[in-house]
């Protein structure tokens, strides 16, 4: 790029980003990318009005093909952008950047392999960036508003040029995914992104509530329908029970009619749908079983992620409805206290010791500073109970003896006692700590409309993703399944893909290492062949004669009767060597198959035919059963055969049928 030309403002951490990924030597035969990347971030600084950058034209996409290498260029910038926004969170454990991680690991397996772009698996892993971005702008996008929005334009200019890729080569895109889908759902959530973006062009310090109106375009027709969300997937509020509150009527969603027809059919338990998604990436397919475990293994690891995001959501919601119980309980002792206050009937303190919550709800509140202050001089007088006792005393003999009129003349003049003190700051103070603890509701009341559209988007999004070839009922029902599901189940599942990852794994181990003893097998047969043709041209008659002599005498004991010996012995050695070997690797997948709590995965294993067989044997390192057919002792004769053998026998072409690796290997 010309020398001339002003830097984008994260160019530098860009380039140290993209050197550090993929090694300096790497980077520089990649330059063509990372100059794409850099040519999109400085497209992001020298537009002045946000909106014209959500207005992509023609001409901008010419323009960034620069390099020809628009999309790659795209893919890059949106992991670097992620990378970037990962560095700058200060809880870089958190699930907030665990979701980010996983964004710029998808967007990082896309970079690395043009050609993952033309396989099942990619329309799986798009779907999963685009849900892992709509969890991202779900709950977390408020944490950092100003960076929030950076981060909303970089992936919308990413997912951007991706539409205009699949559009692009739309015809061979359908050979491998589901194109008008896949459309569809980069289409939503381009939307959503656009929406939270404009709205934090208005209000950079309201970025949560901006976002999450904008994620709530993806699944409702307007942001002001009350649970709409929840009530298109058959979903029931999280807080249906408590929908009233002090502050504002009460808005009761009516229940949706389901026909007979949808409720046919019981749902099944989530753990079956996770199973069947497995199952349909096991399937046969051009690529080999190597590959589609490994495969797997990263689909477990995005599912991983999602169920923990859904199970973060979830603890949200309960803590906001809980919120909103704890304000509504406050609120109505608070006003129970304040009636009692009124009647005049009891002692402050009384009050204060029968109906505690009540107290509690108006000193929680800033009206209520003076009527603190009340309560810690009255609580701190000694003299009180007495002076209390007494003066109930006069004032009960007085109620008969005067009118209330003289009484309330009276009590003008003499001074108030710490209880009556009390009495009046609470009443004082009542209607305003009220007014506060209902405000405190309402706002919690919004709170946990956001978070019970976030977790229904999070289901929403799960379901979608599980449910990749089902109807858009079954999707719905999956969806509600989700939703109801108990946290013991979540945990269950998270502890259920965490043994199919290491099951797998162990898989994968041991599919590379028995495919490894099935060449060593295949080896040491081509071996047998080769020491039978030497038992062939050198035992003849005269050969078994002088064999036969030596018995008496070793002068008969000549260099090819030695010869032949050692083929014969070296045969039982590949013999016992071919036995052992057989014998490794049925220990191996023996043992794989006996291990306990694998029956899931050996389910899922069998039912996609990836069982190993005599023909394609297939699966982990277990090195301590082959151990013993690898002593040096079981090779010596062999070795010796053929290294004597190997000069004799050019005219033979024996050696030519071996490779040099195999020379080489046997001369050594």
């Amino acid at each position: 790029m010309p020398g001339s030309e002003i830097p984008s403002k994260r160019e530098a951490h860009f380039k140290a980003f993209f050197e550090k990924w993929r090694g300096k030597s790497i980077a520089e035969k990649e330059n063509a990318y990372i100059a794409t990347a850099l040519l999109l971030d400085k497209h992001m600084d020298k537009v002045e009005d946000i909106s014209q950058l959500l207005d992509i034209h023609e001409e901008d996409f010419n323009t960034w093909e620069k390099y020809q290498k628009r999309t790659m260029g795209a893919i890059l910038f949106g992991k670097l952008s992620l990378d970037y926004y990962l560095e700058q969170l200060a809880n870089k454990e958190g699930s907030e950047a665990r979701l980010i991680e996983e964004s710029s690991k998808i967007l990082g397996w896309f970079y690395k392999d043009l050609s993952m772009w033309k396989i099942p698996l990619a329309q799986s892993q798009i779907t999963a960036l685009l849900g892992l971005t709509e969890s991202w702008l779900a709950q977390h996008s408020g944490t950092n508003p100003k960076q929030a929005l950076q981060l909303c334009l970089d992936l919308y200019l990413t997912i951007k040029i991706i539409q205009k890729k699949v559009q692009k080569d739309y015809s061979s895109f359908a050979g491998y995914v589901d194109t008008d889908a896949l459309l569809g759902k980069i289409k939503h959530t381009a939307e959503a992104l656009s929406h939270a973006i404009k709205q934090g062009q208005d209000s950079q310090g309201q970025m949560q509530e901006s976002l999450h109106e904008g994620t709530g375009n993806l699944v409702v027709e307007s942001s002001r329908e009350e649970n709409s969300v929840l009530q298109e997937h058959n979903i029931p509020p999280l807080n249906a029970e408590i929908n009233a509150s002090v502050a504002s009527p009460q808005i009761q969603s009516q229940p949706e009619i389901i026909s007979e027809e949808e409720v046919s059919e019981a749902p099944k338990p989530l753990v079956e749908h996770v199973n069947e998604h497995i199952l349909r990436m096991l399937q046969p397919s051009e690529i080999s079983i190597s590959e589609r475990v490994h495969n797997v293994i990263s689909e477990l690891n995005i599912l991983k992620t999602q169920f923990a995001a859904l199970m973060e959501a979830r603890r949200i919601a309960e803590e906001a409805q809980t919120q909103v119980k704890t304000l509504t309980n406050s609120i109505a002792d608070a006003q129970r206290f304040q009636e009692s206050l009124k009647a005049n009937k009891q002692y402050f303190s009384e009050l204060k010791h029968e109906n505690p919550n009540g107290y509690k709800a108006l000193i929680s509140t800033e009206a209520a500073k003076d009527l603190i202050s009340n309560v810690n001089n009255l609580e701190n007088s000694n003299y009180q109970f007495p002076v209390r006792v007494t003066g109930r005393l006069l004032s009960y003999v007085s109620s008969y003896l005067v009118s209330e009129e003289r009484l309330q003349t009276a009590r003008q003049y003499l001074p108030d006692s710490w209880e009556s003190v009390c009495t009046k700051a609470a009443l004082d103070c009542a209607p305003s700590a009220i007014t506060q603890l209902q405000d405190k509701l309402a706002a919690a009341n919004r709170n946990l409309s956001d978070k019970q559209r976030a977790l229904a988007l999070l289901s929403k999004s799960l379901a979608d993703y599980l449910g990749d070839e089902a109807s858009e009922q079954q999707q719905s029902r999956l969806a509600e399944t989700i939703v109801h599901a108990t946290a013991e189940e979540f945990t269950a599942i998270q502890q259920d893909i965490d043994g199919k990852m290491k099951l797998l794994e162990e898989y994968h181990q041991l599919y590379e290492h028995v495919q490894r003893l099935h060449d060593q097998l295949a080896a040491i047969d081509r071996y047998g062949q080769e020491v039978d043709e030497i038992i062939r041209i050198n035992d003849g008659l005269l050969n078994r004669l002088l064999n036969w002599l030596a018995q008496f005498s070793s002068f008969f004991k000549t260099e090819r009767v030695q010869k032949v010996e050692n083929a014969f012995i070296a045969k039982q050695e590949l013999e016992e060597m071919k036995v052992a070997f057989n014998q490794a690797v049925d220990g191996a997948i023996s043992h794989f198959r006996e291990q306990e709590n694998h029956s899931a995965v050996r389910a899922i294993i069998a039912d996609a035919k990836i069982e190993p067989s005599a023909d394609e044997i297939e699966f982990p390192s277990f090195e301590k059963i082959i151990e013993p057919a690898r002593a040096p002792s079981k090779f010596s004769t062999v070795k010796t055969l053929f290294s004597a053998a190997a000069s004799e026998r050019s005219s033979q072409s024996i050696e030519n049928d071996l490779t040099g690796e195999e020379q080489r290997s046997l001369r050594n």
